[in-house]
């Protein structure tokens, strides 16, 4: 544990982090106490327990979680829990109050600073003008969760088309909905995975019955809105992070998972899935764009005939 705790001091010392060591497993830095823990199989159900006892000390003690590389998995952990200090010994990185980045580096190059600017908004909209039919500007704002002035702003990027889309024409819809699908980047965000042996579309209920304003996607998803394609896996967005070994999961790595949950960066889509639901009864699910994207993502034989069926129900309100 020295010597990991010694890199562990070197790393923060790049940071420009001024160290001072109170204990054998505490230190003070930049004048605030933590209390350090040295895991070299480390895990984020791990680092949720240690912070979870250690909050009940009250704020004035911190932990540091010093690990020899953080995983993606870990990351997500630790941007969830912002009184936190993770650092990675052997990549030279390290996670304070939810922001990421190299020691070596300027501090400000913190990844949530700096990150690539998505128009969150324009796409919201896109999805509103395909899928609500009709409406005014200033439904269109209700419906994305953003401001007037957002809408106007993304109803002129995107051109003649929405024009032609506000005024009736299900021709300049499709083509939104093909535009959509060709140049939305996805929700981005943190995203964790799990691995339980239950069938995925009782995964997804699972989680929404303990956690109700999570959003289902993917192929739950489509099974939900357009039951067509063999569920393969769940998707889900929440707007923070949930534990879900307590229901009974396992984390696991990408290809092993069965259910992906993320906190997405683009928050519009839980706006344009509130609009969407009508049926109070059933599971809550994205918009039926959002589900597209995702279902295509995932991919296999049958993703392309989901799709379609997606896009035939986006479509039900138009002429």
């Amino acid at each position: 544990m020295a010597i990991e705790l010694e890199r562990a001091n070197d790393v923060l010392a790049q940071a420009g982090k001024s160290v001072r060591v109170a204990g054998s497993t505490a230190l003070r830095i930049d004048g605030r106490a933590y209390e350090v823990k040295v895991r070299s199989r480390p895990s984020p159900a791990d680092l949720r327990r240690e912070h979870k006892r250690l909050s009940q000390h009250g704020p004035a003690l911190r932990l540091m979680y010093v690990v020899p590389r953080i995983s993606p998995a870990l990351a997500a952990a630790a941007a969830a829990l912002p009184d936190v200090l993770v650092v990675g010994v052997d990549d030279g990185v390290i996670i304070e109050d939810g922001q990421s980045r190299r020691a070596n580096s300027d501090p400000s190059e913190l990844a949530p600073s700096s990150p690539p600017r998505y128009a969150w908004g324009r796409f919201a909209v896109m999805r509103a003008l395909v899928q609500h039919p009709g409406r005014r500007q200033v439904d269109l704002a209700a419906i994305t969760g953003v401001s007037q002035a957002a809408v106007s702003k993304a109803l002129g990027t995107i051109g003649s088309v929405a024009i032609d889309a506000r005024a009736g024409s299900r021709q300049a819809a499709e083509r939104l909905w093909d535009r959509f699908l060709a140049e939305y980047p996805g929700p981005r965000g943190i995203t964790t995975n799990w691995y339980s042996l239950d069938p995925p579309t009782h995964q997804s209920a699972q989680v929404q019955a303990r956690h109700p304003e999570a959003l289902i996607s993917g192929d739950a998803g489509a099974d939900e809105l357009a039951p067509w394609r063999a569920v393969r896996r769940a998707k889900m967005y929440a707007a923070t992070g949930l534990e879900l070994a307590e229901l009974g999961f396992a984390e696991a790595d990408p290809a092993d998972a069965t259910l992906a949950m993320t906190v997405p960066d683009d928050h519009t889509v839980f706006a344009t899935a509130r609009a969407w639901h009508r049926n109070p009864r059933a599971a809550l699910t994205a918009d039926p764009m959002i589900v597209a994207w995702d279902v295509s993502r995932i991919g296999g034989a049958d993703a392309d005939e989901a799709a379609a069926k997606l896009r035939a129900l986006a479509f039900e309100a138009w002429p």
